[in-house]
């Protein structure tokens, strides 16, 4: 909480970074499978991308579009299938650097596309999406930075055969972000 009231408090401080950055990278995504008859956790890899624009000098509207992949799924509709996640999410960015090192916090909206299927079967389900959460990235050169680290609680919400539920998942993303200046 301090850290969040600290950032809001230099937010209309004077100075730029950038004005626009673009990130890309991988993700691990502790997947929520309440998908009926499927074990209730999972893993899934995938990428995580997304495009800042620096509003301000500690804040950034963000758009985040990412697509998490599993395999050898089995539920009671899909034996031996494959689930897919594609999320598109918008919102603030809050950030405070320190030298080459930017925590940051996020609060992201949107939108979520699941599919699950095994080539004769697919469900498939549109919903609402929400990303709270932070990372840190580091600068590596004025153009180039690292993401270190990205958490988000990623909630999606879908429904399959009439029932609708919200998948809980987390996700962490590591990437390379390059800064316009």
């Amino acid at each position: 909480m301090i850290f969040v009231l600290v950032m809001l408090a230099s937010t209309f401080a004077v100075g730029q970074d950038s004005k626009y950055s673009v990130f890309g990278g991988w993700q691990f995504m502790s997947m929520d499978t309440k998908i009926p008859g499927a074990s209730r956790q999972s893993s899934a890899d995938g990428w995580d991308a997304d495009v800042a624009y620096n509003a301000l000098k500690n804040v950034s509207l963000v758009a985040d579009f990412s697509g998490s992949y599993k395999s050898a799924i089995n539920t009671a509709a899909v034996t031996n299938g494959q689930i897919h996640i594609y999320n598109v999410l918008l919102g603030p960015r809050i950030s405070s650097k320190t030298g080459k090192v930017k925590p940051f916090a996020e609060f992201l909206l949107g939108f979520n596309h699941t599919s699950a299927g095994n080539g004769t079967t697919t469900l498939v389900s549109r919903g609402f999406a929400m990303a709270p959460g932070g990372g840190i990235d580091v600068s590596v050169t004025d153009h180039i930075s690292v993401r270190v680290i990205k958490f988000d609680y990623l909630l999606d919400r879908v429904g399959f055969g009439g029932t609708n539920m919200n998948l809980n998942n987390f996700r962490i993303s590591v990437g390379a972000i390059y800064n316009f200046k």
